[in-house]
């Protein structure tokens, strides 16, 4: 189970990078911004 956390934490951090970085691109923000959802509600699971 940490082993999830942590992973989600990782996907967390990168996605922020990423939207940050990419904001200007609607195709990656809006892609990342999806992964960052599934990130979120899996993490709202636990």
């Amino acid at each position: 189970m940490r082993h999830d956390l942590n992973i989600a934490g990782f996907n967390f951090i990168v996605n922020y990078i990423f939207l940050h970085n990419f904001q200007k691109n609607e195709l990656m923000g809006s892609f990342f911004k999806e992964m960052g959802n599934l990130v979120s509600g899996k993490m709202g699971l636990w």
